[in-house]
């Protein structure tokens, strides 16, 4: 296998041709090429830090081929026929993890730099067909380009990760002319440990864990994923609240350290978020759904819309979207404040948004609306 940059190919046993000065997002591809091919035993990753600091942890090469070798059983790819097309940063386990799977299937790997816009179909040679991961800012933005219906036969099937996905983006996803699945996993776990089809097709909301993994609720249901190579044969527990199903599959709620207590009511940002993105005008469409301090409640739901759009302020009606939502238990979960940044969203290297900065923003400026029944 090769890798692939601007029509040149690189012998990724040989890291020191890889061209970091003239390409310096390449440096991160160049260290994981010579981890993976030396002696060393451990891989050093950093956690996404959507939440908290990011940690630095340490994965074995076992784990790493354990994730690789699961997701190309899953995929089952021609190396003839398809490639890889690394568009996310290879620090992140969504990056190097693709790595590794084409080190140990011998496919061959097209180097791009990574950007929230994914590279014109001229970007990707029409003698294979691409593998192509995308973290969600990166899909939004590809599935609402004129282009993506074209683009998109260029592919063999598009893996999305980085966290949940908008009604609005599943309704664009209708033009694409290839597979995309939904992945679930984290760094811990060395990428993904379930997957989903969610194009073509109806959506199926059922994650199903792959081979070797076993999963359970903790007393909080919480997700804990469990296989021979993940934290040393121990369950681990993520911050996941979840359903399980028949089969080893299982459905996404929330994040348990999202849930916002507002008065005794505790809200499901991503609940919230499915229920009003389909009454929002589509100047609204890029938001997200936090905690933030409140006086009267302890703690409330809050919207921040990101836009870089002129006058949005003056053409927002939140009276209307929320009338719109006829049950009373469903509207007393909706946001109490909506906040307005005009910038894009925030993101982390790894594609999840920065929270983290959200509630720091939030904190310096006044919200364009308050919901007048803030004791409700």
């Amino acid at each position: 296998m090769t890798l692939i940059l601007e029509g040149k190919a690189i012998d990724p046993k040989n890291p020191a041709k890889i061209p970091v000065d003239q390409f310096p997002w390449l440096k991160a591809v160049r260290k994981f090429c010579a981890f993976w091919f030396s002696e060393e035993i451990f891989w050093e990753a950093n956690t996404s830090g959507s939440t908290s600091s990011p940690k630095t942890i340490s994965l074995s090469r076992k784990l790493i081929e354990f994730s690789a070798r699961n997701s190309l059983n899953w995929f089952a790819f021609d190396p003839k026929n398809v490639g890889f097309a690394l568009t996310i940063p290879a620090s992140s386990a969504g990056g190097f993890m693709l790595l590794a799977r084409a080190f140990m299937a011998g496919i061959d790997v097209l180097l791009l730099p990574p950007s929230a816009q994914i590279p014109s179909q001229e970007a990707f040679p029409s003698e294979k067909k691409w593998f192509v991961p995308m973290l969600p800012n990166q899909f939004n933005a590809f599935v609402r380009d004129e282009n993506a219906a074209e683009c998109s036969r260029l592919f063999s099937e598009i893996l999305l990760g980085g966290g949940p996905l908008d009604p609005s983006t599943m309704r664009d996803i209708q033009k694409l002319n290839c597979p995309v699945f939904h992945s679930y996993g984290m760094t811990e776990t060395a990428s993904h440990i379930g997957l989903r089809k969610i194009h073509p097709g109806p959506e199926n909301p059922l994650f199903q864990s792959l081979e070797g993994i076993e999963i359970r609720l903790n007393k909080n249901d919480c997700l804990e994923i469990k296989s021979s190579e993940i934290n040393n044969g121990e369950w681990l527990t993520s911050h996941d609240m979840a359903e399980i199903f028949e089969g080893n599959q299982f459905k996404i709620i929330g994040r348990s350290d999202f849930v916002v207590n507002s008065g005794g009511l505790k809200i499901h940002p991503e609940i919230v978020r499915s229920l009003i993105s389909a009454h929002l005008p589509q100047e609204a469409c890029d938001f997200e759904l936090l905690g933030c301090p409140d006086d009267i409640l302890g703690e409330k739901l809050a919207m921040v819309i990101f836009t870089q759009k002129e006058g949005l302020k003056e053409i927002l009606n939140p009276d209307n979207w929320f009338n719109a939502i006829l049950n009373p238990a469903e509207r007393r979960t909706l946001p109490k404040s909506i906040y307005l940044i005009e910038e894009i969203r925030p993101i982390l290297p790894g594609g999840k948004t920065d929270f983290m900065f959200l509630r720091k923003k939030i904190e310096e400026i006044v919200p364009v609306w308050e919901n007048p029944k803030t004791k409700e």
